[in-house]
Parts: structure tokens; C-alpha cells; sequence
């Protein structure tokens, strides 16, 4: 499995930690947003976990052309 899809359940499981031990973060902020009705602090923060994701993909494929020359010649 990839570095990028690594990052993408570590994030979504930002929740279920941060609940389960009450730390403050990204994922207790969505758990606030969804218990309080909060829809527009929930599209910010799963907004804001989706670009981070994206951002992580890009750099780990930009990272893994630098890598490997075959894919340079394509």
C-alpha cells in the first residue's frame, strides 16, 4: 500500500482517536460539528482533510517520479 492511501486512513481515523481520548484536533471538530448540527464547520473541516489528502498524493507521485527515471522517459 502507498505512502498516499497510508495518509488517507490515518486521517480517517483521526476521529475515532480523538474521541475515544478526548484530544482536541481535526477529528473531535467534525464530532463537534455533526453532534452541534454545525453544517458549515463540518464542510470546512472535511474541505480542509481533503486538500491535505490531495496535497499528500501530489508530493508523494511528484517524489516517486523524481525516483524512478523510467517514468521520466514516458
Amino acid at each position: 500500500m502507498g505512502l498516499g492511501i497510508k495518509v488517507g486512513y490515518m486521517l480517517s481515523g483521526a476521529v475515532v482517536i480523538e474521541a475515544m481520548f478526548d484530544l482536541p484536533g481535526m477529528g473531535k471538530l467534525i464530532l463537534e460539528g455533526v453532534t452541534g448540527g454545525d453544517v458549515a464547520l463540518v464542510q470546512g473541516t472535511v474541505l480542509t482533510i481533503a486538500i491535505a489528502f490531495l496535497a499528500v498524493n501530489v508530493i508523494v507521485d511528484l517524489l516517486y517520479l523524481l525516483v524512478n527515471p523510467r517514468i521520466r522517459t514516458v
